[in-house]
């Protein structure tokens, strides 16, 4: 079962040691230098946010004859399979240093092994980077008709369709993933007054690889376990959306299967460019990723972690 490491300190601790029915896309935020600013009301709080070693650029596998869409992505990011995430732990919760099964031998590590990565810095291309990831509300700001004036901030929304055929309108929810040490920090530090992150709408720009960060007032009627906080939680039960299950999923074997490794086929098949987690590693993030995998997957996944979060042993 999974053991995924989440809590922004506990991110920033990690990076400092590796230093030494419906269909709806929530998609990774992608903030571009000289694009923005961007809005966001965090939904995950910082003790709770889940982090990983992703592989960010990593090249795809020959598009294959079965696959039925047109936009087959020449790179894709992927959870490092040798991540912690994946060790067995024992029954007081502690690491074992046993993998799970198929787990600790990346076959991105493997194949990328020497390559060099593009870019600035020239790294082996099979490093991966420790990133944190939460899931945000896209927020607008609502100005003063007169003065022309930020007066407040209400949510982008999205059209999300029933089973039924009925449109219902849901937050325009996206997942950020970041590193710790130029953006996770610099949310902690803007909440001075240590307040809960939920209760703020956050400013971000980017400027090179700096961002910066600007807060509101706290919300005396729009934080979590308020009444008003109930859309939220209400809009990701229909969409069917969990943060954890899909950064799990990120590094299960039949994503490896469906992007990397070409003597393996994902269950299920390829699809398209509708019907699949498509997604492709841009130079400065990721872009949209479908959250719609496999329903047999999705379960597994929920029970895996519902043992993790109970304390219980993998054998």
């Amino acid at each position: 079962m999974p053991n995924v490491t989440r809590g922004v300190q506990r991110a920033g601790e990690v990076a400092e040691e590796n230093r030494g029915s419906g269909f709806y896309r929530v998609k990774t935020l992608v903030m571009k230098d000289g694009e923005g600013p961007w809005y966001l009301r965090f939904i995950t709080p910082l003790d709770a946010m889940p982090s990983a070693d992703m592989h960010m650029f990593c090249d795809t596998k020959p598009r294959p004859d079965e696959y039925k869409g047109e936009n087959w992505p020449k790179a894709m990011f992927a959870v490092c399979q040798n991540d912690r995430m994946f060790i067995i732990l024992d029954e007081a919760g502690n690491p074992t240093g046993t993998y799970e099964d198929g787990y600790g031998k990346c076959y991105v590590h493997d194949r990328d092994r020497g390559k060099v990565r593009d870019g600035k810095f020239k790294r082996d291309k099979s490093q991966p980077d420790w990133q944190t990831f939460a899931l945000a509300v896209v927020r607008e700001p609502v100005l003063d008709t007169v003065t022309k004036k930020t007066r407040g901030y209400r949510d982008a929304t999205d059209d999300f369709k029933l089973p039924d055929g009925t449109i219902k309108q849901v937050p325009r929810f996206v997942v950020v993933s970041q590193k710790h040490r130029n953006f996770w920090s610099g949310v902690e530090a803007a909440l001075f007054d240590g307040g809960e992150l939920g209760a703020y709408d956050v400013r971000v720009t980017r400027q090179e690889n700096d961002y910066k960060f600007a807060v509101s007032a706290p919300d005396a009627t729009l934080y979590p376990g308020s009444p008003a906080w109930a859309r939220y939680t209400e809009a990701l039960e229909l969409i069917g959306f969990d943060l954890d299950a899909e950064v799990i999923k990120w590094g299960s074997h039949d994503w490896y299967a469906r992007w990397f490794d070409p003597s393996r086929t994902p269950e299920g098949g390829y699809g398209g460019d509708d019907d699949s987690s498509e997604s492709s590693a841009d130079a400065d993030g990721m872009t949209a990723t479908a959250a719609r995998p496999d329903p047999a997957a999705v379960d597994e996944f929920a029970n895996r972690l519902q043992a993790a979060r109970s304390g219980a042993s993998t054998s």
